[in-house]
């Protein structure tokens, strides 16, 4: 179960990776340019691929790949899942899944804050009310 400071955690390190790719948190830009700064590549698109996204090295780069077919939507957020587990460096075997519990509950958390970093959700709750 996550708590209060899981949360300011995964706020911390998301902005952090903001501050890192030199990109402004209080206007993400599309996942993919955050990804291609931080990673040095944009996710891309695989068919048959055995999961619904994976990150892995691939010539001594972090790589993210996700299922091609997939809505954006579901697309952005799994990218941002696997983009937690790279920041976090909990490389896993496909045979293997993705570890403990604890640690997917922690990756979901950072990516929701690498997708709405708090100051541009602070932003729009401000001009919309």
């Amino acid at each position: 179960m996550l708590n209060d400071v899981d949360l300011i955690d995964a706020e911390g390190e998301a902005l952090n990776a903001y501050h890192e790719a030199e990109l402004d948190p209080e206007r993400p830009p599309a996942l993919s340019v955050l990804c291609a700064s931080l990673f040095g590549d944009k996710p891309r698109a695989v068919h048959r691929l055995p999961r619904e996204a994976m990150m892995g090295i691939f010539c001594g780069q972090t790589r993210i790949w996700y299922r091609a077919g997939a809505w954006n939507e579901h697309v952005r957020f799994l990218c941002a899942h696997e983009m937690a587990h790279g920041r976090r460096k909990q490389f896993h075997s496909i045979d293997l899944g993705a570890g403990s519990a604890r640690a997917e509950e922690r990756a979901d958390l950072l990516a929701a804050c690498l997708i709405a970093p708090r100051p541009a959700f602070q932003r729009m709750v401000k001009r919309l009310g």
